[in-house]
């Protein structure tokens, strides 16, 4: 697919920008030349000292194309006879032994250029691509890339990695399933990611009519991000795992702060946790990130470490509930619990007491007693009876959802008192029901938090 790529991608330069394709085009008409000339050189140097080292080996000399060195061009701020990889050298060797022994004798005869070596050998880019890249520099002072793998890596870099499988022959069914795992994964992250979510089969018109944001990646891959995309939705594009060990962004070699808008054409690096640690998305991005992805998977994060937390609060007052005799005998009863009234386990009984819709003291007394408590659950309430309004119901009805008047505020919440006319707050759940709390009560300020996170709304209540 690559020849394909080049192909395409210089067609394309050609007929957006024909002014700059012909300019480019001219200057390398002179430069190439020049380098190929040297690179012939370098071949002959290498081919006899290889041949000398009993290395048996083939070269090929690639020239960029056009849109490759433009786009270099551009990011990098350079001119073109600064370009060192315009022509290039491919070594392929017998297998991965010869590899490394090739490289030995390449640096051997040619100062390398400090930090510009890559093993993709040992470590595939993306999983898939293989080959050994080295920078050296010849006596005369000009530069040259030489790339060097074996046949095989060879056959899947140029012709794909279809090419791969009928080159290895692979007939064993779990060889062919561990090839293709990446493909799915990627098909994968392809379906949840932001474009296939939010862009659909006009993607392509929403690029060339400038509604979304084209960046790149430090290799020169081209990303798609909506308008007033930020590092950190650059990095949820890129890969999920990515995003959620975030903790710096480089954008044209600068440090920026994460919620800087990005601009196209700029070229972005992400300064990631290390693996081994443990994500750590931030709510406030939740302030500025705009892709879908970035902020459902922030979302979800931030639930999680709030369940979290609710869950410790909840086991903490739970254990309170049942300290005394008996206790561990009675906590052991809290599976049963939460299945007989619905909860999907324990960890749910603990979130929604630490969350204050469910009361401790109500639980424990249930699980020192569990026979009285399964027989009053199977008792059938007795029929309902009109019953007078109190105070707290009357004072329900005199509540209003500021700007959403069509809202009914039907309970009031357990967990405090309101005083009529007194400061409140209304908490909008996921079912639409409008819970009041007195301001000062002690579970607002989780109630916001919740709210930031998506799980619900708060909303201004005012006394009629």
């Amino acid at each position: 697919m690559h020849p394909v790529k080049v192909e395409l991608e210089d067609r394309a330069f050609a007929v957006l920008e024909p002014e700059a394709w012909h300019e480019l085009r001219r200057d390398m008409a002179t430069l190439v030349p020049e380098r190929e000339r040297t690179i012939d050189q370098v071949v002959t140097e290498l081919a006899s000292a290889l041949d000398a080292a009993g290395i048996g080996a083939r070269f090929e000399a690639r020239v960029k194309g056009s849109w490759s060195v433009q786009r270099k061009l551009r990011v990098r701020g350079v001119d073109l006879d600064e370009l060192w990889d315009l022509v290039g050298i491919r070594i392929i060797v017998a297998d991965r032994d010869a590899c490394y022994a090739a490289l030995g004798i390449v640096t051997s005869l040619y100062d390398q250029v400090p930090g510009r070596f890559k093993d993709y050998v040992d470590r595939p880019r993306f999983g898939v691509y293989q080959s050994l890249h080295v920078t050296c520099v010849t006596a005369n002072g000009t530069r040259f890339e030489v790339q060097i793998r074996d046949e095989e890596m060879h056959t899947q870099a140029t012709r794909g990695v279809g090419a791969h499988w009928a080159y290895k022959d692979a007939g064993d069914p779990r060889r062919l399933r561990a090839e293709i795992g990446w493909m799915r994964d990627l098909a994968e992250a392809v379906a949840a990611s932001e474009a296939s979510q939010s862009w659909g089969p006009d993607a392509g018109d929403a690029v060339a009519s400038g509604d979304t944001t084209i960046v790149l990646t430090p290799q020169g891959e081209p990303v798609a991000l909506p308008p007033g995309a930020t590092p950190v939705d650059f990095a949820y594009a890129v890969h999920t795992g990515l995003g959620d060990r975030t903790q710096g962004a480089r954008v044209n070699d600068k440090l920026v702060s994460l919620d800087t808008p990005l601009e196209r054409g700029d070229v972005v690096e992400i300064l990631a946790r290390p693996r081994s640690g443990d994500p750590q998305p931030s709510a406030d991005w939740l302030n500025f990130v705009v892709s879908r992805k970035a902020r459902t998977r922030i979302r979800r994060h931030v639930r999680r470490l709030r369940n979290a937390e609710a869950a410790e609060r909840g086991m903490a007052a739970l254990a309170s509930a049942l300290s005394g005799p008996g206790s561990r005998q009675a906590l052991d009863q809290l599976g049963n619990w939460a299945r007989r009234h619905g909860y999907a386990g324990e960890a749910a009984v603990q979130v929604a007491i630490g969350s204050g819709r469910l009361d401790a003291a109500t639980v424990a007394e249930d699980l020192r007693d569990p026979d009285a408590a399964a027989a009053r659950d199977a008792t059938p309430p007795p029929p309902p009876q009109p019953v007078t309004p109190s105070r707290a119901d009357a004072s329900v009805e005199n509540l209003r959802v500021v700007g959403a008047p069509w809202l009914e505020v039907r309970t009031t919440a357990q967990c405090c008192e309101l005083a009529t006319n007194g400061p409140v707050v209304g908490y909008l759940g996921k079912r639409g029901t409008v819970t009041a709390h007195a301001a000062s009560c002690v579970n607002v300020a989780d109630l916001r938090r919740r709210a930031e996170a998506g799980e619900g709304a708060m909303v201004e209540l005012t006394w009629s």
